[in-house]
């Protein structure tokens, strides 16, 4: 059998995992397996028994349509032999289906079944990095390891469609198999980097940082690790907080990646910085969640709070903000639709997100230039905001 893997032409720092997973099941079933990274017209003149396509977010729509409609007459019947897999086609699969002759997995990839095939969980298999023709197309391979101590969430965030993708929680996974699959296919690196939803809330929190240390990523041996997609401040507030904290403390972690989605969240996001500036962390990065249920008055609390931690603590904040997107919408909301939302005008709209912009170029800690380019308060803001119209 003949094989082709096509990771869509987005934008993306992190290999498709899921997809050079399948590569391997069918390496080890004795199958020919190829991997492309966008639109091949080589590979697409060919015939092929099966094509396995990736995708990631809803509002990359348009890149997998076209991806899939590239590919789809390269195989008998793009029906049965052109797969579509990942979050967009977990969310959106009978959409895609209509809108491009497919044949969508949703979900994870826990038996061969799913695909038509005979054999066990696909998804407990290491991906097979060394089907990366050019594993530079991913920044993070360049300077990294990836692998993860645990999947998905047992949080149930009303903005997060992980859940819906992912709907197991498993609580551990070793970590010593998983980086000695990237040591043979991808060489000795010095960083690390974790693609867990909500591992600070595994019980198992202290054998994941065990395994981590084991693996030599420990302070003080020129090697970085990063919990990718961040924690939950709530889980580093109060004692039990602090027991999170101290049991990551040796880990050469960079950024401290701790989200503030809320501006009602403001007690437990400064409990959970403190407490890992006490233990010596110095860089961070927070996630901001915007227009979900919220106001652009509280966007400007959040970073003023944010300077001033930088101020008093001193340490670095890079905040991302991060406008929410609807899990089945197919594109990036608009400025208007965002303006509808919030009941103002699309101008403003504009200017908060050029001001969010700027915000990442400022002196980290300055109050004085945070006051002079938002404000001096949440109503001085606003007017900010309307000044133009």
């Amino acid at each position: 059998m003949n094989v082709l893997l096509v990771d869509p032409p987005y934008r993306a720092s992190y290999p498709p995992v899921g997809l050079l997973k399948i590569g391997r099941f069918h390496r080890e079933r004795g199958d020919a397996v190829t991997f492309v990274r966008g639109l091949s017209a080589p590979a697409a003149e060919k015939t092929w028994d099966r094509i396995y396509t990736a995708s990631l977010f809803t509002f990359q729509w348009n890149t997998v349509v076209r991806t899939l409609r590239f590919y789809g007459g390269s195989v008998a019947d793009p029906r049965r032999d052109l797969f579509a897999g990942g979050p967009l086609a977990s969310l959106l699969g009978r959409d895609l289906g209509a809108a491009a002759p497919c044949r969508p997995v949703p979900g994870i990839v826990d038996s061969a079944e799913k695909i038509g095939l005979q054999g066990g969980d696909i998804d407990t298999l290491l991906p097979d990095y060394s089907l990366l023709t050019s594993p530079k197309d991913y920044p993070v391979l360049e300077h990294a390891w990836i692998a993860s101590a645990t999947r998905g969430c047992s949080g149930k965030c009303a903005f997060c469609s992980v859940r819906e993708v992912d709907p197991r929680c498993v609580e551990y996974l070793p970590l010593k198999e998983q980086l000695d699959n990237c040591r043979q296919s991808l060489g000795e690196r010095n960083g690390l980097v974790l693609l867990d939803n909500n591992v600070a809330m595994s019980p198992f929190l202290e054998k994941i940082a065990g395994d981590m240390a084991a693996e030599g990523f420990v302070k003080g041996r020129g090697t970085t690790a990063d919990f990718s997609q961040g924690f939950e401040p709530a889980l580093f507030a109060g004692p039990e907080g602090n027991r999170r904290a101290d049991i990551l403390a040796s880990l050469p972690l960079d950024p401290i990646r701790i989200a503030w989605d809320f501006s009602g969240e403001r007690d437990i996001y400064e409990q959970a910085v403190t407490a890992f500036a006490e233990r010596g962390f110095s860089s961070f990065s927070t996630p901001l969640l915007y227009g979900f249920s919220d106001l652009p008055e509280d966007m400007y609390l959040r970073l003023l709070r944010i300077t001033e931690l930088e101020h008093e603590l001193g340490i670095a904040i890079q905040a991302e903000p991060m406008g929410y997107l609807a899990p089945f919408l197919k594109r990036r909301p608009s400025p208007a639709e965002r303006a509808r939302a919030w009941g103002c005008s699309e101008g403003e709209v504009r200017r908060f997100e050029e001001l969010l912009k700027k915000f990442r170029t400022r002196e980290k800690g300055d109050g004085e230039g945070f006051s002079a380019l938002f404000g001096k308060g949440p109503e001085d803001f606003r007017n900010r905001l309307r000044r133009r119209e």
